[in-house]
């Protein structure tokens, strides 16, 4: 009785070192999937600054063309109007 017993408490025992593995596998991929999400966060903050950075520096480009344009057509008309 005492021998079923105990093998009765070590079968429990393996049962529930499987489930302890198997929930400590779990918490692992959690941490690993939040881990790949915060590096993800972190690349996508990145290309937004660097995307923003780039869109200042075309509308400031864009400015400049849109001036020399107006120049360019003043110019123009000028030269046609003296002749």
């Amino acid at each position: 009785m005492v021998s079923q017993h105990l093998e009765v408490m070590s079968q429990l025992a393996a049962e529930v070192n499987k489930y302890k593995m198997s929930s400590i596998g779990t918490q692992n991929q959690l941490e690993s999937i939040s881990k790949q999400r915060q590096v993800q966060r972190l690349q996508l903050h990145a290309l937004i600054l660097e995307k923003s950075m780039e869109l200042e520096r075309l509308k400031v480009q864009n400015l400049s063309l849109q001036k020399t344009e107006s120049e360019q057509q003043d110019i123009i008309s000028e030269i046609l109007a003296h002749k």
